[in-house]
């Protein structure tokens, strides 16, 4: 799993370097504003789920609103790991990535994962503020 997400995220960030600057770079400097809106954004997705289910062309738009939930979600997460491989493994003087920081982000959150319990409070919080940066980095990306 972490080698295959580790491929996934070194091609994603290789092609789009925009997305390492809306999700990792924005991380830790601008916290408050991504906690705010992943939290808020958590709490919007089940709602407007509900919402298209419900609907008639909702059953229709399902597909496409879970799949691209499940990308945005995939994308939160590499940025999160990402970031925590950068603070372990800072990339080289020049390069904005290090592929092997990467590949110990991803192995540092899905540790967390495998650990369980308490040990999944700091990936989820990770996740979440990815999460909220990818969110407000929405426009940026349509650029």
């Amino acid at each position: 799993t972490c080698l295959v997400l580790w491929l996934i995220g070194a091609l994603l960030f290789r092609i789009f370097p925009a997305l390492q600057g809306i999700t990792a770079n924005r991380l830790a400097s601008q916290w408050g504003a991504n906690l705010f809106v992943g939290l808020l954004g958590s709490i919007a997705v089940p709602a407007l789920m509900v919402l298209l289910v419900i609907s008639i062309l909702g059953i229709f738009v399902l597909p496409i609103y879970l799949l691209l939930l499940a990308f945005a979600g995939l994308i939160s997460y590499l940025g999160a790991a990402l970031w925590a491989g950068h603070r372990l493994l800072p990339p080289a003087p020049g390069r904005p990535l290090n592929y092997v920081g990467l590949f110990l982000g991803i192995a540092a959150l899905q540790l967390f994962w495998l650990v369980g319990g308490w040990a999944v409070l700091p990936a989820l919080a990770l996740w979440t503020l990815a999460w909220g940066a990818l969110l407000r980095g929405l426009r940026t990306l349509w650029r």
